[in-house]
């Protein structure tokens, strides 16, 4: 009787600590698939199977960490929502991850302090969130990291001070040009015009037939990959001669040499890693490289996949290591250590310290090396 009570008594110890008696679980929130554009949902899905495939694989014996996925359809609180009366059922689950936009991000992250649990994000672009939530992490390079490379090129190398903004109409991207325009601002760096498009459009011709183009000095493009190549021809076919600037996650390695035909001064950023994908030893990352291009139906290995694996796999080295959602956090906080994304540190503010980002200028399908 007294062993029976002293078993007892052990797993409401445990309980009270984040964790079962022998597992622990990652509550995943996301939007679901079928009920948005982005691909961010089956990103995170895909890195996340194959990430929890392969630390099972690693590690033979130790916690059992599960994923329990909660997703939903419509607004973000609906997520929450479902999330929280999970969490009042599971006394085992020891970290959040989600969401898939800064706006729902928030949500899950005021969720996560409240309760004291550890909260990754891989997609969030707003840094303000990581700042505010002491239990929040972000773990992708930070929105202040790529603003100052974009900056870099338009002033170091494009001579730039007139820009035009061709982008999706999407809740991301808009939190992300709130930013950069206060950004170009203060680089005396002026938006000549700020043309929104819905995440359906593919015919820009009379945006680019209406722009003043001796005015501009160059053009950021933050459109969807589908909706870029549709610009790139069109923007070529005007014969019009300005330089482009790409956002990341609209060109991958492999579609670099899909833009040889296009005849046009253009660039972009991508992580460092990204440029050794051919080249690359590592076999955890040559392994996800081949699962995760056919798991996502494409050739493309989109800069996303990348961060979310490599993120869930740090999180299940840790919970290996720790009792509580606590030594969690603080493992996080003092983590220095080279990953597959590069260096891997954490500043006070829950983000990135470390810039993997390469300036890339792109030539007849190849590309080059700039300097910052």
């Amino acid at each position: 009787m007294i062993v029976l009570f002293l078993s007892v008594l052990l797993w409401f110890m445990l309980a009270a600590c984040g964790f079962g008696p022998d597992k622990a679980t990652i509550v995943i929130i996301s939007r679901d698939q079928s009920d948005t554009t982005s691909l961010n949902p089956s990103r995170m899905r895909i890195a996340s199977d194959l990430a929890l495939r392969n630390s099972q694989t690693s590690v033979s014996k130790g916690m059992k960490i599960r994923h329990q996925f909660i997703t939903y359809a419509g607004d973000g609180e609906a997520g929450v929502k479902a999330a929280e009366q999970y969490l009042d059922t599971d006394p085992s689950v020891i970290a959040l991850v989600g969401d898939i936009a800064s706006p729902s991000t928030r949500l899950v992250a005021e969720v996560a302090n409240r309760r004291n649990l550890v909260h990754i994000s891989f997609f969030a672009t707003e840094d303000s969130i990581f700042k505010e939530y002491p239990w929040s992490f972000s773990y992708r390079s930070t929105l202040e990291q790529e603003q100052a490379n974009l900056i870099a090129l338009l002033r170091n190398h494009l001579d730039a001070s007139r820009v035009v903004l061709f982008r999706t109409d999407n809740a991301t991207i808009n939190s992300r040009i709130a930013s950069l325009r206060a950004s170009l601002e203060q680089s005396d760096i002026s938006v000549v015009a700020d043309i929104l498009h819905g995440r359906d459009a593919m015919d820009f011709r009379p945006e680019i037939a209406n722009t003043a183009w001796p005015d501009v000095d160059a053009v950021l493009v933050f459109l969807s990959a589908s909706q870029t190549d549709h610009f790139l021809q069109q923007m070529q076919l005007s014969g019009i001669a300005v330089p482009l600037y790409i956002s990341t996650s609209s060109l991958s390695v492999e579609a670099f040499q899909e833009t040889a035909p296009i005849q046009m001064e253009m660039y972009t950023l991508l992580p460092s890693m990204y440029l050794s994908i051919e080249t690359a030893a590592d076999p955890d990352f040559v392994s996800f490289r081949n699962q995760y291009q056919v798991a996502m139906g494409n050739n493309r290995f989109d800069t996303g996949g990348l961060w979310a694996y490599d993120g869930f796999r740090l999180l299940h080295e840790l919970i290996q290591q720790v009792g509580s959602s606590e030594e969690l956090r603080e493992r996080l906080s003092n983590y220095d250590k080279k990953r597959l994304v590069g260096r891997v540190r954490f500043n006070d503010k829950g983000s990135l310290q470390d810039n993997v980002f390469e300036l890339i200028s792109l030539v007849g399908g190849e590309y080059e090396v700039l300097d910052k």
